[in-house]
């Protein structure tokens, strides 16, 4: 009687090693396939949130209204996108060194701020490049880039 029990489990039908697999693998490749197309539209919507920022330079007799002293940066900027911006980053590049400021002001659409930042002309050197940067949803937009190059010192 051992016997025939013995030889009915060895004829259960079971799946394969080589069929489960193939099932996993195309569990797995299905499962990647959702993860990014959902990791691409949150980039997307980055990107489609950076595109909408822009900032410039408020112009008054078709200066801009940006200059220096030994101890501060003295700037006005427009919010002329269309989404509101958390704040800046500003990159001073001098002849001698850089210095990075990141302001937590914030800018809605269509609104000017007047700032004065810090800024020690005996370690940075004269000012060669403003690099003003917007950011949005925590982080800074590449497309809202303002360069300023020949900025005057304040009267």
């Amino acid at each position: 009687m051992k016997s025939l029990k013995s030889t009915n489990n060895l004829n259960k039908k079971a799946i394969s090693p080589l069929i489960s697999t193939i099932a996993m693998l195309g569990f797995a490749i299905i499962l990647g396939i959702i993860v990014m197309g959902w990791g691409s539209e949150v980039e997307q919507k980055n990107q489609s949130s950076c595109s909408k920022a822009r900032i410039e330079p408020v112009f008054i007799d078709n200066e801009p209204i940006i200059c220096y002293t030994n101890k501060n940066i003295e700037f006005m900027l427009e919010n002329v996108g269309s989404i509101d911006i958390n704040g800046l980053k500003l990159n001073i590049i001098g002849e001698s060194d850089i210095s990075r400021v990141e302001l937590e002001q914030s800018i809605q659409v269509g609104d000017v701020i007047k700032k004065v930042v810090p800024y020690d002309q005996s370690t940075i050197g004269t000012i060669k490049l403003l690099k003003f940067f917007a950011l949005i949803n925590k982080n800074y937009c590449g497309d809202s880039l303002i360069e300023l190059e020949n900025i005057e010192s304040c009267n």
